[in-house]
C-alpha cells in the first residue's frame, strides 16, 4: 500500500486505523487490483487517510491585529500551527490560533468525507450480515426440506390397515 507514493505513510495509516482506532482490518478486503471501494475494510481505510491528514496536517494561521489569550499576547502576523492529533473537541476554540486551526483542520469536508465513509462501512457490514442470515435461513430451509422428504419416504414403505373394532359401540339412554 502507497500513501502519496510512501509506504511508510501508508503503514503510519493502518497502524493508525488498527492500533489507534482499534479496527479490525481483512487484508483479503484490500485488493489494489479492485478500484471500487466496496468493502468495509476498504472503507474504513479511506476514512483512517483522510483522518491521518486531518490529524497531522499543518496550517497557516494568520493574525491582522494582536490578540491576547489568558494573558498572553500573540503579535500580528503569520504562524504555522500543527494540528497534532487532535481531534476536534480537544482544540480551545477561544485560543486566537487553536480556534482557527480547528476550523481549517476539522472543516465541513472533512468531517463529511467521514460521515460518509461511516455509513459505507456500516452499509457493507450490514449487507454481511445479510447475507450471512440469508445463508442460516438457506440451511435452515434446506434441512426442513430433507426432513420432509425422509418422513415421506420413510411413511411409504410403511401400510396402514385401517383398525377394525372388536366391541360394539356402547349406547347409552337417556332416563
Amino acid at each position: 500500500m502507497l500513501d502519496r507514493g510512501k509506504p511508510e505513510a501508508a503503514q503510519k495509516i493502518m497502524r493508525l486505523l488498527t492500533e489507534d482506532w482499534d479496527y479490525p482490518v481483512v487484508e483479503s478486503e484490500l485488493d489494489p487490483n479492485d478500484p471500487l471501494v466496496n468493502t468495509a475494510s476498504e472503507y474504513m481505510y479511506q476514512m483512517a487517510v483522510i483522518g491521518y491528514h486531518v490529524l497531522h496536517g499543518n496550517h497557516e494561521v494568520v493574525l491582522t491585529e494582536d490578540q491576547e489569550y489568558k494573558g498572553k499576547v500573540y503579535p500580528a502576523g503569520s504562524y504555522e500551527v500543527p494540528v497534532n492529533g487532535r481531534y476536534w473537541t480537544s482544540f480551545d476554540r477561544m485560543h486566537p490560533l487553536d480556534g482557527k486551526v480547528r476550523e481549517m483542520a476539522w472543516s465541513g469536508v472533512a468531517h463529511g468525507l467521514i460521515a460518509e465513509l461511516g455509513v459505507g462501512t456500516v452499509t457493507a457490514s450490514t449487507l454481511q450480515l445479510g447475507l450471512a442470515v440469508a445463508a442460516l435461513m438457506a440451511g435452515l430451509g434446506g434441512s426442513l426440506i430433507l426432513l420432509g422428504a425422509g418422513l415421506q419416504w420413510a411413511s411409504c414403505s410403511v401400510e396402514f390397515a385401517p383398525k377394525t373394532r372388536t366391541s360394539k359401540p356402547r349406547v347409552f339412554k337417556a332416563d
